[in-house]
């Protein structure tokens, strides 16, 4: 069975994001090692949540370099993610 660990991000924009994923040296586009989902502005009862959101899939933890380069963008799970992984 494939173990999978599912992390959150966050910036002020997409083009934070995008740049936490270059720092980190994660592809936006899928790999066989990782999956990335942009989710932009995230509403709730039609109001917009601060920030642009998306969501990241990996198959292997994190590394250290990985989590440096997104230590700007990266947030705790949410406790009610408004997208999760099927």
């Amino acid at each position: 069975m494939i173990t999978f660990y599912d992390y959150y991000l966050r910036g002020d924009t997409e083009a934070d994001v995008h740049a936490g994923m270059a720092a980190a040296g994660i592809p936006l586009g899928p790999t066989h090692a990782t999956s990335y989902d942009p989710i932009g502005t995230i509403y709730v009862d039609d109001a917009p949540i601060a920030g642009w959101h998306a969501n990241l899939r990996l198959r292997a933890p994190m590394t250290d370099h990985q989590e440096a380069g997104l230590a700007s963008v990266l947030i705790p799970p949410p406790h009610n993610p408004v997208r999760v992984w099927a």
